[in-house]
């Protein structure tokens, strides 16, 4: 078996799709047959791409250097030449996993889609994202041989929007790195120390944009601050934000909050174990990294169901199901005030998030490799 991933999230994506798309060609090669391989492709046209650091016998880096990716890109949109596989060489699968296929000629499609946020709640997307995706979908999902998803919610979303999905829609859960575990006391008060973090915080994580629903959060903390709390908001900054930042800022609590755009390696991990919970009203969510990011950090967790975050979290967290500032409030109070209770979640949390493995996540991608050939 010949296997084609498209590797161009991996070099310009840092998180999210990127870390999925590194992961696939990381741990690929130790699972499969001696006489399988793997090709990893992408546009590197100036030269900048990062290389993987270590490859095995069996995987082949292809660099395409003829002309820039972004023109490509614009030519898939509006036709079907040149075929992805006439540029990347001929395999059995090829594996595109930033939510669209391009043109193959000959070979087998796979497509990984991780959510269909962009067609249940288009107002969140940004207008020039929305259109592509929503062009690219339809081609997608029509021509691709398999449809692999990150949570059986969205698996059911994706045969919603587009019934032709069905029978060729597969959902694996992702893994959650070893990188996320409690660090040291001593790390924890370094990282706060860092940030000027004084007194007892709830940290919230994700991009900083209209889906988050970071203004809802603010409101609730305006409940909870009087009581000495701080709040900690990681996140970049994302589309429609000017709103958000400036709520964040004007908020007559605004000394007690923490705004981290930028965060080395080790403060995140240590960030989520000092903090007295995990909270995330998110609208919608794929999956959800930072959830289990913080039960795996031993974090209590408060979240919406948004999305997949019900499935996700399960009975390890807190759910609260409507946007009620008194039920958060609430929430998030017995979570800091009863020790007891706080100690119940840290254990599910720690003992839940076992169950999301990379291994398992590449073990299942590859059997969807297999049933398609």
């Amino acid at each position: 078996m010949k296997i084609c991933l498209d590797y161009q999230p991996a070099v310009t994506q840092r998180a999210g799709i990127g870390r999925y798309t590194r992961v696939l060609a990381e741990q690929l090669p130790s699972l499969m047959n001696p006489e399988d391989s793997l090709k990893l492709f992408y546009f590197d046209f100036k030269g900048k791409g990062e290389k993987p650091s270590k490859l095995p016998a069996n995987v082949e880096l292809k660099r395409f250097r003829l002309c820039p990716g972004a023109i490509m890109q614009k030519l898939w949109k509006y036709c079907s030449f040149p075929s992805f596989d006439m540029l990347a060489g001929k395999s059995d699968i090829y594996h595109f996993t930033n939510f669209l296929s391009r043109p193959v000629y000959k070979g087998k499609v796979i497509a990984s889609v991780h959510d269909m946020s962009f067609m249940r709640y288009p107002e969140f997307t940004e207008e020039k994202n929305l259109v592509y995706l929503k062009h690219g979908i339809k081609k997608t999902i029509a021509s691709a041989d398999a449809i692999i998803t990150i949570s059986e919610f969205s698996a059911q979303e994706i045969e919603y929007f587009f019934p032709e999905a069905k029978g060729k829609t597969f959902f694996s859960h992702l893994g959650i790195s070893q990188d996320f575990s409690k660090p040291s006391d001593e790390s924890i008060q370094i990282a706060k120390n860092k940030f000027n973090i004084s007194r007892p915080y709830i940290i919230t994580v994700g991009t900083i944009e209209p889906r988050k629903n970071h203004l809802f959060l603010v409101d609730v903390f305006e409940q909870l601050a009087p009581q000495g709390l701080d709040l900690v908001v990681v996140g970049g900054i994302g589309w429609k934000s000017e709103k958000i930042i400036e709520r964040l800022t004007t908020s007559k609590y605004s000394s007690q909050i923490h705004i981290l755009n930028h965060l080395g390696d080790g403060d995140l991990p240590a960030l989520y174990s000092g903090a007295e919970a995990f909270a995330l009203p998110s609208y919608y969510e794929g999956f959800g990294f930072p959830p289990l990011e913080a039960m795996s950090c031993g974090t209590p967790v408060v979240s919406s169901p948004g999305g997949s975050l019900k499935e996700v979290i399960g009975d390890a967290g807190i759910i609260v199901d409507e946007f009620n500032i008194d039920a958060w409030t609430t929430a998030i109070t017995r979570v800091i005030s009863d020790s007891d209770y706080k100690a119940s979640l840290i254990e599910k949390g720690l003992e839940h998030v076992k169950k999301f493995t990379w291994d398992k996540t590449v073990a299942d991608t590859l059997d969807v490799y297999k049933k398609v050939l």
